[in-house]
């Protein structure tokens, strides 16, 4: 199965609402911090960060690939279409 295919099947708002914060941060510095502190806002925060900069990165990949398949085919002449 290809990357790209496996991004469109990924639901994040259903992923990062369904972690569970408390067992995430058991045995850390940050065991026991409460949400009144901004934690959940900041935790979110930075795992849609995350996820974000895979997507990008697949998603760039993706592009990359078709751009440079476009434009070596074009220079080179390896395209039948035209």
């Amino acid at each position: 199965m290809s990357e790209s295919s496996l991004l469109g099947r990924l639901d994040v708002t259903e992923l990062l609402t369904n972690l569970d914060y408390d067992d995430l941060l058991a045995d850390t510095k940050w065991d026991g911090i409460q949400d009144e502190d901004g934690l959940g806002e900041r935790l979110g925060g930075r795992g849609g960060e995350v996820l974000g900069a895979l997507v990008g990165s697949a998603l760039g990949a993706l592009l990359g690939e078709q751009v440079v398949e476009g434009a070596l085919g074009r220079f080179v002449g390896g395209n039948d279409d035209e």
